[in-house]
């Protein structure tokens, strides 16, 4: 894929941006994400279906603790909740 610079004409992409082909050419493998998935929502979703389709998908929960660390308020649903939920999706 070609870049542009910031003074470029809008067709100075040689492909179409929406799909990166360094994401889609990538070999299937393992592929490790990490969240709290906490409010599990589409956005979530979304995201987890596109990992799951680049390889075999191993979902990282967050401790409770972590979650009231990173969010500054306890989880709405406790870790084991949370990857009760991920598991019966993924």
């Amino acid at each position: 894929m070609k870049r542009a610079s910031m003074c470029s004409t809008k067709n100075a992409y040689t492909e179409s941006i929406s799909r990166p082909q360094f994401i889609y050419d990538a070999p299937m493998g393992r592929i490790l994400v990490f969240g709290t998935f906490d409010g599990l929502h589409p956005g979530h979703m979304y995201f987890l279906q596109q990992a799951q389709a680049l390889g075999a998908l191993h979902v990282v929960v967050a401790h409770d603790e972590t979650v009231k660390k990173v969010k500054n308020h306890p989880p709405q649903h406790t870790q084991s909740e949370r990857c009760r939920v991920l598991q019966k999706k993924f």
